[in-house]
């Protein structure tokens, strides 16, 4: 076999966010609002959507530390404009966020984020703590189950974490997809990865 005919997972990795976003929109997957830089001063958004809290965040970032904000459209576009950031996404006042675990179609583990009392918008590994074997109503599981799939095949790769948040009026929206997610301090999830490549390897 050539190096190409090899069976490889995620062969590419889409780890540029703002293309994630681009691919998520197109492929029809719910997800927060987006604006940056056109031509160096023309914006995605239209003036009508600009209202509510927005962060800034860089196109390549891992685990959040990246994020600015919350704060108003004009300050969020200076940060743009001065080249301190590279995107703008609205802020979703969200209720619930999950981690799905998607590995070639399938879905591994769901894990329901639970934040601390001192967290802030972004719900991450230091924020917040990972409950999985969560207690889903099914029409919740079929929901996260199926965004989380749509997400990992928008962007052509064969498996990644899939963050989804549920706001307030119980809408969905695909925050992004993880392709290096943290499993090594969860055996179960860690041992769930392994099963699967060692089926997809037979």
């Amino acid at each position: 076999l050539t190096l190409e005919e090899r069976p490889v997972l995620n062969r590419r990795i889409v780890s540029d966010k703002i293309e994630q976003l681009n691919r998520f929109w197109k492929g029809g997957v719910p997800a927060p609002c987006m604006a940056l830089l056109r031509s160096g001063e023309a914006f995605t958004v239209p003036a009508g959507r600009r209202d509510g809290g927005w962060l800034a965040r860089k196109r390549y970032h891992f685990g959040g530390h990246d994020i600015i904000g919350p704060m108003d459209f004009n300050a969020m576009s200076d940060r743009l404009h001065a080249g301190l950031s590279d995107y703008g996404v609205q802020v979703i006042d969200k209720r619930h966020e999950w981690r799905v675990h998607i590995f070639l179609g399938e879905v591994l583990r769901i894990a329901h984020k639970i934040p601390h009392e001192d967290a802030g918008v972004v719900w991450n590994q230091e924020s917040s703590h990972f409950r999985y074997d969560v207690q889903l109503r099914d029409e919740t599981h079929l929901k996260l189950a199926t965004l989380a799939k749509d997400a990992v095949a928008s962007l052509g790769m064969d498996f990644g974490a899939v963050d989804i948040i549920r706001d307030r009026e119980g809408e969905y929206y695909v925050l992004e997809v993880n392709s290096a997610p943290g499993i090594v301090d969860n055996s179960n999830t860690l041992n769930a990865y392994v099963e699967a490549i060692l089926r997809w390897a037979r």
